[in-house]
């Protein structure tokens, strides 16, 4: 557990490898599916060949509660325990952590033996790591946006006596307002992600 930013993902892996595991995913939006960028779900090569349950298992429409997860998650963590691996819950969400270990129905505290890892980092550390977060996501979603840009012009046929001859002040006056969107996007997912905290 731990704020966004201090590195939950990298340390899950980590252990994961180490301990022959595999992760149950606690956080509250990366559950649902899609969403890769905004959430800044771990992506396939960060995670190194170790599966992940729950993160991505659910529609986007639904109302996956705090005991939704605990019934998954007890279900993904007995399967794990009889195939001998670590289930290792992972997330900044700690109101679903807090539901599976304290509410007496799923008997957490009594049935498991258990280890809590708290990340704590240094503000300007974890200040230093949001902001590169937030251009990756940003990056991420200007490849995806170029990507269906892309994609969409190649189903659209230009007739060959078209031209094109782009007026240079049009352009540069393009580029600015993207650089400004860019920083205005940028300047609103930090505050998201300093909210969540």
């Amino acid at each position: 557990m731990g704020a966004t930013g201090t590195g939950k993902s990298h340390l899950s892996v980590d252990l994961a490898t180490h301990f022959r595991g595999e992760i149950i995913d606690s956080d509250k939006m990366q559950v649902y599916k899609g969403l890769q960028i905004v959430t800044n779900k771990i992506t396939h090569a960060k995670k190194q060949g170790v599966r992940h349950y729950i993160l991505g298992e659910i529609e986007q429409d639904s109302d996956f509660t705090a005991e939704d997860f605990c019934l998954k998650s007890i279900v993904y963590i007995e399967k794990k325990l009889k195939t001998q691996c670590v289930p290792i819950n992972v997330g900044g969400s700690n109101s679903y952590i807090e539901k599976l270990v304290e509410d007496p129905v799923f008997m957490f505290k009594y049935e498991y033996d258990s280890c809590f890892i708290w990340i704590d980092v240094e503000q300007s550390v974890l200040n230093h790591r949001v902001d590169t977060r937030v251009d990756e996501m940003v990056n991420a979603g200007k490849d995806q946006v170029n990507d269906e840009r892309e994609s969409s012009a190649r189903r659209r046929t230009v007739p060959r006596s078209s031209t094109i001859s782009p007026n240079n002040s049009k352009c540069e006056d393009a580029e600015g307002k993207s650089r400004k969107a860019m920083n205005q996007t940028k300047g609103r997912i930090a505050e998201c992600i300093g909210a969540h905290n």
